[in-house]
């Protein structure tokens, strides 16, 4: 009986901290967790919750952001992606959208831009930048490509031109929305096939 008693005593006497823990936790929202991220990720992390308001999902490591505005999903990370090994990484944003990608067009599409991410099985298209216009417009242009009104070489001149007009305060459709029409519902079914929902 004195050890149940004991044991009890131990119990009762860790739910103070059990409960500050909880509450801290609860306390500990996105922004205070992007409080001490880097100044980039901060920053993409503050629009983004501007325009699409609290994270679905959250942690020290990532905001998660699910069927908000036109994407599937967006995902603000507090460490840029690596890609370059000497570059300055600040790709920080990826957003994904339903696209089907037609399996003869994957390797353009590749050879377009490396940070675009092709599932066949999820039937998506992810895209890695520092900023949600230059995402538009890396989806746009793959969609170009895609329908086979591009070349690659098209396209990367396109992104070219686009992105120092966007440097020297210019806009273009591409860099505001997708030119074409996304379906963040379709999804892919075991037999390969695809399905709208």
């Amino acid at each position: 009986m004195k050890r149940i008693e004991s044991w009890m005593a131990r119990g009762c006497a860790a739910w103070p901290g059990l409960l500050a823990l909880l509450f801290a936790a609860a306390a500990s929202g996105p922004r205070t967790i992007i409080a001490h991220w880097p100044k980039l990720a901060q920053a993409t992390a503050k629009v983004m919750m501007e325009k699409y308001g609290r994270p679905d999902q959250f942690d020290d490591h990532a905001l998660v952001w699910f069927k908000k505005g036109p994407w599937k999903r967006t995902i603000v990370y507090r460490k840029a992606m690596r890609h370059e090994p000497r570059g300055i990484d600040k790709d920080v944003l990826q957003q994904t959208i339903g696209y089907l990608v037609p399996v003869e067009k994957m390797n353009d599409i590749a050879r377009f831009n490396r940070l675009i991410e092709v599932s066949q099985t999820a039937g998506e298209l992810t895209v890695c930048s520092d900023s949600e216009s230059k995402n538009y417009l890396t989806v746009n242009l793959a969609h170009q490509i895609a329908t086979g009104k591009m070349s690659v070489e098209e396209a990367r001149a396109a992104y070219a031109k686009t992105s120092r007009l966007e440097m020297a305060g210019k806009s273009s459709p591409d860099l505001k929305g997708f030119q074409f029409e996304v379906d963040n519902d379709r999804v892919m079914i075991p037999t390969g096939g695809d399905s709208g929902n």
